[in-house]
C-alpha cells in the first residue's frame, strides 16, 4: 500500500522525528498499522505547504457543517471523483478500473492546484453546504489560518 503524506522534520527530545503537516496528513498516518515502512521523501516548495494546509482547513470546516462525509478525507476523495480528476483503465474482456488521480506536489503545481481549488470551493458551497457563500467560507478559514486565500497564489507566507 502507497500512500502521499506531507510530513516535516521535527526535534522532539532531541531526536529527529518526522510530523504530519496537515490534519488530513495525520489521519493517513494513523490509519496506518504498526509496522515497519520504507519511506520515500521527497522535498517540496514551502509556498505549497501553506496552499495545502489552508485547503485541508476548509475542508475540515465543511465537515463540520454536514452531515454526508465523515472526515475531510472522505470529503477530498468526493471532491476529485465529482470534480472529474479520474482515470480509468480498461482491460482485456472489457473490465475497467476508475481510480481517482492524485493531487499531490509531484502531480500539481501551485497553478494547478489553484484550478482545482476554485473549482472545490464552488462544489462545496453548491452541493455540499448548499446555501453558503463562499466569501463567508474562506472568511472563516483566512481568521483560523492568518493568511488570506488570494494571498496563497502570491506566494505570501503565514503569519
Amino acid at each position: 500500500m502507497a500512500i502521499q503524506a506531507l510530513i516535516l522534520p521535527t526535534i522532539i527530545d532531541r531526536r529527529i522525528a518526522l510530523a504530519p503537516v496537515t490534519p488530513g496528513d495525520e489521519e493517513l498516518i494513523n490509519g496506518l498499522s504498526k509496522k515497519p515502512f520504507l519511506a520515500k521523501l521527497t522535498r517540496v516548495n514551502p509556498r505549497s505547504v501553506i496552499q495545502n494546509k489552508f485547503y485541508w482547513a476548509v475542508l475540515r470546516e465543511v465537515v463540520e457543517h454536514q452531515d454526508l462525509y465523515q472526515n475531510a478525507t472522505e470529503l477530498h476523495l468526493a471532491l476529485k471523483v465529482k470534480l472529474g480528476y479520474v482515470e480509468s483503465l480498461h482491460f482485456i474482456g472489457g473490465q475497467m478500473l476508475t481510480t481517482v488521480k492524485s493531487t499531490s506536489f509531484d502531480a500539481m503545481d501551485p497553478e494547478e492546484f489553484k484550478h482545482f481549488m476554485d473549482a472545490a470551493l464552488a462544489l462545496l458551497c453548491e452541493e455540499v453546504i448548499p446555501g453558503t457563500h463562499r466569501s463567508d467560507l474562506l472568511r472563516k478559514v483566512e481568521s483560523t489560518q492568518h493568511i488570506s486565500y488570494n494571498a496563497l497564489w502570491q506566494g505570501a507566507k503565514a503569519a
